[in-house]
C-alpha cells in the first residue's frame, strides 16, 4: 500500500518491477505512512487483503 503523494516513488517502482504479480493499493490523502495519514482508509484495505486470504 502507497499513499497517493508518497515521495518515495522509485519505491512504488521497484516493488512492481521486483514482483510483476503484486497488487498495489493506493491510499488517499496520504504520504509515506498512510496507516497514519488516512488509518480509515488503511484498515479497511488491509482487512479486505486479510479477508480475501483463503487458508487451506
Amino acid at each position: 500500500m502507497y499513499g497517493d503523494n508518497n515521495i518515495y516513488v522509485k519505491s512504488k517502482k521497484f516493488v512492481t518491477n521486483r514482483y510483476p504479480t503484486a497488487k498495489i493499493k493506493i491510499i488517499n490523502n496520504s504520504g509515506h505512512l498512510p496507516w497514519l495519514h488516512n488509518p480509515n482508509e488503511f484498515k479497511t484495505k488491509l482487512n479486505s487483503f486479510y479477508n480475501s486470504i483463503e487458508i487451506k
